[in-house]
């Protein structure tokens, strides 16, 4: 069984919300206007031999410093709990995010926009397991791709992105034992595929 929860879900409450927004707000982006953003997920799966529970939320704020480009921060947390059924295993994983991004958008005054997206972050993860050695990492990523931003309100939006191009470095310890690794990556991934609702300030 398989449960997921995102953002785009939450949609339906607060579009409820935005039929009470004043009217004196517009649709789309100018210069100067900020927002928030973010995406939320769960997932639960269950198998004859283990289960898996996962949650991650990635907030972000962002601020128009022209009509077309906006420059923000962001953030994500995950956490992962997989469970042996069949034999005695438990791992979980904690990952961390930081990071700043720039944003270009075509049509930004319009309900309807598409946008490039540019993120650099600083991440961390660990491991705890007993069935193997503790694990921690550190490194750092980089990644690029498009995305299009609908308003459903004068201040909500609907938002979708996508990872067309990545490249990330990380330093990864376990039991005394050090490993550097670098890669990259280029094409259409829908893993790298989110949901996210935005909120105009």
């Amino acid at each position: 069984m398989k449960k997921s929860l995102l953002s785009i879900v939450a949609l339906l409450a607060v579009s409820a919300l935005s039929a009470q927004e004043s009217e004196t707000a517009s649709e789309g982006f100018k210069k100067g206007d900020a927002f928030i953003t973010g995406s939320v997920s769960y997932d639960y799966t269950k198998n004859d031999a283990s289960k898996v529970n996962q949650f991650s939320v990635g907030p972000a704020v962002g601020y128009f410093v022209s009509d077309k480009i906006a420059l923000g921060f962001s953030g994500s947390y995950s956490a992962i709990k997989s469970e042996g059924i069949t034999y005695p295993s438990v791992n979980k994983t904690k990952s961390y995010s930081a990071g700043v991004f720039g944003r270009y958008y075509f049509t930004p005054a319009n309900k309807f926009s598409f946008f490039g997206n540019l993120r650099v972050s600083y991440n961390h993860n660990k491991l705890d397991s007993n069935e193997v050695a503790d694990r921690t990492g550190n490194g750092f990523g980089v990644q690029a791709g498009p995305g299009i931003n609908y308003f459903i309100s004068p201040r909500f939006s609907l938002q979708t992105s996508l990872g067309l191009l990545s490249y990330g470095s990380s330093k990864t310890k376990s039991g005394g034992a050090e490993n550097t690794s670098t890669g990259f990556d280029a094409g259409i991934d829908f893993s790298n595929l989110s949901f996210g609702l935005l909120y105009k300030l």
